[in-house]
């Protein structure tokens, strides 16, 4: 559990200096069981499931409460092809007493909840000690409140390279595509005696 702080507004239009803000605290919480079982040099899965709930101090703000589930199954050992399936499932429900755009104009009206899942499966091959060719492929399910009536569910894929030169050095990029549009992709790590770099894109 935790409790922050975030701003609202850059400032109220009554605020007489520029540390007057409007504010709103909020309150979150987790809970959730995990299982973890071994098929032998088979497989690995995990299963897990999470509730959380978030309160807000401001009426702006959006009360909110999410179950999910998320299953995952890897395989097992060491082996030159790896490979893994995945699915996970949230459905997060918000309170009635929040401000909503309608068609230009801000209502109080309930949010409609939002429900996001996708199943996925991925496969790797080890084609030496220092390159790696992997890909995965899945589908989307969302239902969620859009500014623009567009189709969010669908296919999703990605396909990339992973170069490891040294036990302290990876080098990962690709490239796949979304219901948004592509989805090009690059992680480089070096572990330093005393530190880590990392850049992403």
């Amino acid at each position: 559990g935790r409790a922050s702080q975030n701003e609202i507004t850059s400032s109220r239009t009554t605020a007489s200096d520029p540390l007057n803000r409007n504010t709103n605290t909020f309150y979150r919480y987790s809970i959730g069981p995990t299982w973890k079982h071994r098929y032998g040099n088979f497989a690995n899965q995990t299963v897990s499931y999470k509730y959380d709930e978030v309160l807000n101090s401001s009426d702006f703000k959006n009360d909110s409460y999410r179950h999910a589930v998320n299953a995952r199954l890897v395989n097992g050992g060491a082996s030159q092809i790896s490979w893994n399936v995945a699915g996970n499932w949230r459905r997060t429900s918000y309170s009635d007493r929040a401000v909503n755009i309608v068609d230009g104009g801000l209502v109080f009206r309930p949010r409609d909840d939002t429900e996001l899942s996708n199943v996925r499966a991925g496969l790797g091959y080890q084609i030496n000690r220092s390159w790696q060719v992997n890909g995965t492929y899945g589908w989307e399910f969302k239902d969620f409140q859009t500014a623009r009536d567009v189709d969010t569910d669908g296919n999703a894929w990605d396909i990339g390279i992973r170069w490891t030169p040294s036990p302290r050095t990876t080098v990962s990029l690709g490239s796949g595509d979304r219901f948004f549009g592509s989805t090009p992709r690059i992680n480089a790590t070096h572990q330093y005696k005393r530190s880590t770099f990392n850049a992403s894109y």
